[in-house]
């Protein structure tokens, strides 16, 4: 059609119409470009349909193109292509249900199999063993449950064989198997329960079926969450060996017991690691945030690695650069973790030399530092293709290495994945046969307000001291040097016995005697206590101070130490508070307590004697009994004084009638649970002045537990199952400090003669309070008193919503209770008023009428202090 703007004075053709009345070509005119929709009639007169019209105008002719059809020949080939969509997307659907549901299966199978061998086992058929032996998670559980199942069916074979000799025996025994038996019976029911939870994760992994990894995600999350119902049963076996070994045994149940604890101690790590890859890889895995001492978590994990060390007759040593700042914020527990398994690694794959442990530092940024470590050993080294793979799970540089060294291949990928979540890196540099050296950086906060330990600064007594190093290996020697160089120290090296003496001779010569010797013992052509004997045997020398470094104790070398006249004795790798407190207490004053025998050798246990002030008093709040007994003589052992509480109200009123050090809380337990308990600690502490360290004990150990803990008012927590050093390390650093010093700092000392005589109890913390008023008492005594007329009108809806059960009232008054307390300092009243919030929080409000008697007391206790209270007389308090 074509179509000249002109026409509009041709009123026929301009005003021509639709069959529906429509001036379509009067719209073509005026628009002069664009389609428009028209009603025209059909050949035939039978019937009117719609032609799509497309026009556009071109200017060099003044006329209007338009071309069109009927509308409906548009859409008549898209028929086919719609039904063919429909096919292909059921098609799909179909094929992704099939895939989701062989994958659900290729888990859920293998997994009730290995709970069937499981519930056997429990029932005492040690003789069921695992098929399925494949190189995934779950086939290397089978194999090593089907190792577990060969130690206990030898050990049974063994008890009943000695069964008719040993009726003593036999009552142990029957009791140990009882509560496996019974523990095996729970954890099966849990795992009943997981199995069902599965199946619901099974159905919602279906949506997610286009996603590659859904599978191995969805069994890593499965994994993780098994954290705590793997390390409880765990903790109860390795603690009730443990036990056993400090019995009385023979020398074949010794060898028994051992080789069971070997085995469970392998199998817990192999759990662990696998656990935790699991958590990582399905975002599980938190940090912990808090306050350490570097010097201590690295060289305890040195301590860790040493036996094994000097058993292959490697020397190990550990360096950290002096401009490193000693306390830090961050988690030491995965620094140890990576230290652990770079220098287990060192040792594993080295037959002779040495391995340095070193730390530098990298970076410092205001209140964040950076810190860069290497592992370096002289081993068999890595070629150039093989070093980016190890870092892969499972994986080493030679498959036969498995055979040949042991392990899984997943200490790197855990490490290299634990320096990514501290915004660090991992790599390696090595040449086969050559040795390799691992270097790693991690961030961590600088906790500057601590005062520094006394080896990190300089001792007067210490300062100008002229001391020589004598061993022939050179790391030891520049470690060395680098420690006492710290402390002012002079000092001169020999790199072995001959020229030991011949410094000596010169130092005499040039009249600058040395005050003390750092002599190694273990060293070619003149051992050393050939050096000290020559020492000994010219009195030139004989006045000079001997501490022997050695790396393996022998039998007798006390006696042989007393024979020479040597002053110390230390073990290797070498501590820097060791050394600094031996050499202090060879070079400095005797302590009158301690050093009762002025003559007697200097050695470790002497140290840990002298720092060992006092016995803690400790509280174990704990409903487990193998627990209980576990964690009870890991502390006694080391001279802690022990008090068990089996729930938290019993904590609560054995902390009220007694004076604690520190507590150790379970977190999951019956009538008040950990978290409660706590929260009524910390709102109970203003009365006794202090603040207690309270450490959460716990097999929770997923993303998220710590922040729980910590927004409870735990300070810390150690996992289940319990490590022997993790816990006294914690508990050692926690109670560090003297009872008095625990008070916070940011708190002024009031004079207590000037306040009403109540036991020395307050119902508020008036200098926290005065501080929120601008120190104005006047303005504190018009708050108090606003705050108790508000106070009935708060109560009765308190008590109210308990009586009618309503949660949510509950939570919200307590929320402003709690809040409103706070701000005047009235900590006890603010605390009660957090368990009736966590009450409301929970829904769970069977506790209720309890804490509402506590908070009524704590109210009256207020009421009276505040009539009897002389604000005036704070006027002056500083």
């Amino acid at each position: 059609m074509v179509v000249h703007p002109g026409f509009e004075t041709n009123t026929n053709i301009y005003e021509k119409k639709d069959v529906h009345g429509n001036y379509f070509i009067r719209e073509m005119c005026e628009k002069k470009d664009g389609k428009i929709i028209i009603s025209w009639e059909k050949s035939n007169n039978s019937s009117s349909g719609e032609k799509l019209l497309f026009y556009n105008y071109i200017p060099e002719f003044q006329w209007i193109i338009a071309s069109g059809s009927v509308r409906d020949e548009f859409f008549t080939p898209l028929k086919p292509l719609k039904q063919m969509i429909i096919a292909t997307a059921a098609l799909a659907l179909l094929f992704l249900f099939a895939l989701s549901f062989r994958f659900s299966r290729k888990i859920t199978v293998p997994l009730h199999k290995l709970m069937m061998a499981f519930e056997k086992g429990a029932n005492g058929d040690f003789t069921t063993r695992m098929k399925d032996t494949s190189g995934d998670e779950i086939g290397m559980l089978s194999n090593y449950y089907n190792s577990f199942m060969d130690q206990l069916e030898a050990y049974d074979n063994f008890l009943k064989k000695e069964i008719s000799d040993r009726k003593k025996a036999e009552q142990k025994i029957r009791k140990l198997n009882s509560d496996l038996e019974q523990r095996v019976a729970e954890r099966t029911s849990s795992l009943q329960e997981i199995n069902e939870q599965l199946g619901i994760s099974t159905e919602q992994s279906k949506k997610l079926a286009h996603e590659a990894e859904s599978a191995n995600l969805a069994k890593s999350e499965f994994l993780a969450n098994m954290s705590h119902e793997i390390r409880t049963p765990m903790n109860g076996i390795i603690g009730m060996i443990d036990l056993a070994l400090d019995t009385e045994l023979t020398q074949e149940q010794m060898e028994y017991m051992e080789t069971i604890n070997h085995s469970a101690n392998a199998l817990l790590n192999l759990i662990n690691d696998i656990l935790d890859l699991s958590k990582i890889e399905a975002g599980h895995m938190g940090l912990e945030n808090i306050d350490f001492i570097l010097h201590s978590t690295v060289e305890n994990a040195v301590d860790t690695m040493a036996v094994k060390a000097y058993e292959k007759g490697l020397e190990l040593a550990c360096h950290i650069k002096p401009d490193v700042p000693a306390y830090l914020i961050g988690d030491p527990a995965r620094l140890r973790q990576i230290l652990l398994n770079l220098g287990g690694n060192a040792i594993k794959f080295t037959r002779k030399g040495e391995i340095l442990i070193q730390c530098d530092l990298h970076s410092r940024e205001n209140s964040h530092v950076t810190l860069k470590f290497s592992v370096k050993d002289t081993g068999i080294g890595i070629s150039p293709d093989k070093e980016e793979m190890i870092f892969d799970s499972f994986s080493q540089a030679d498959g036969s290495m498995t055979r040949k060294y042991g392990g899984t291949g997943l200490g790197l990928s855990i490490s290299k994945k634990l320096t990514h979540m501290m915004d660090g890196k991992m790599w390696v540099e090595s040449c086969a046969g050559s040795g390799s050296t691992f270097y790693f950086i991690v961030n961590f906060g600088v906790k500057s307000e601590k005062a520094l330990p006394s080896w990190a600064l300089r001792p007067v007594e210490l300062y100008g001291k002229n001391v020589l190093i004598i061993d022939d290996n050179t790391t030891n020697r520049m470690v060395l040097r680098e420690m006492i160089s710290s402390w002012g120290i002079f000092y001169t090296e020999a790199a072995d016995g001959f020229d030991g003496l011949e410094e000596l001779e010169k130092s005499i010569e040039e009249d600058d005697p040395f005050d003390l010797v750092l002599l190694d013992l273990q060293m070619p052509e003149m051992h050393g206590f050939d050096v000290s004997k020559k020492m000994r045997e010219n009195p030139k020398w004989d006045q000079v101070k001997i501490i022997v470094l050695t790396s393996v104790g022998q039998r007798g070398d006390a006696e042989r130490c007393k024979e020479h006249d040597i002053a110390g004795y230390l073990l290797k790798p070498i501590k820097k508070s060791d050394l600094y407190d031996v050499i202090t207490m060879v070079l400095g004053k005797k302590d009158p307590i301690i050093d009762k025998d002025l003559d007697r050798l200097v050695t470790r246990h002497i140290i840990l004697e002298k720092r060992r002030i006092e016995r803690r008093e400790i509280l174990l709040v704990e409903d487990d009994s193998i627990n209980q007994r576990v964690a009870m003589k890991i502390l006694e052992k080391h001279g802690h004084k022990v008090k068990i509480a089996d729930n938290g109200r019993q904590a609560l009123k054995m902390y009220r009638n007694s004076d604690f050090d520190l507590i150790l809380m379970d977190v999951q337990m019956p009538i008040m649970d950990g978290y409660m308990a706590t929260a009524a600690i910390r709102g109970l502490e203003s009365k006794k002045g202090k603040k207690i360290p309270i450490i959460a004990m716990t097999a929770n150990v997923l993303k998220g537990d710590r922040e729980k803990c910590i927004a409870a008012g735990m300070d810390e927590y150690v996992s289940k199952p319990v490590n022997a050093r993790e816990l006294l390390e914690t508990v050692n650093r926690w109670t560090a400090e003297t009872r008095s010093s625990r008070t916070p700092r940011s708190e002024k000392v009031i004079d207590k003669t000037r306040l009403p005589d109540r036991d020395n109890e307050f119902p508020i913390n008036i200098d926290r309070a005065l501080k929120r008023v601008m120190g104005e008492p006047s303005f504190l005594e018009q708050l108090l008193e606003e705050f108790i007329k508000s106070i009935p009108t708060r109560m009765e809806i308190l008590i109210s919503a308990i009586d009618e059960n309503d949660a949510k009232a509950l939570k919200n008054e307590a929320h402003r209770l709690k809040g409103t307390a706070a701000s005047v300092s009235a900590d006890q009243i603010s605390g009660c008023a957090f368990l009736l919030e966590k009450m409301g929080i929970e829904k769970d409000l069977s506790e209720g009428e309890k804490v509402i008697e506590l908070l009524e007391q704590e109210i009256e206790n207020m009421i009276k202090f505040v009539d009897n209270m002389d604000f005036s007389s704070l006027e002056n308090i500083n």
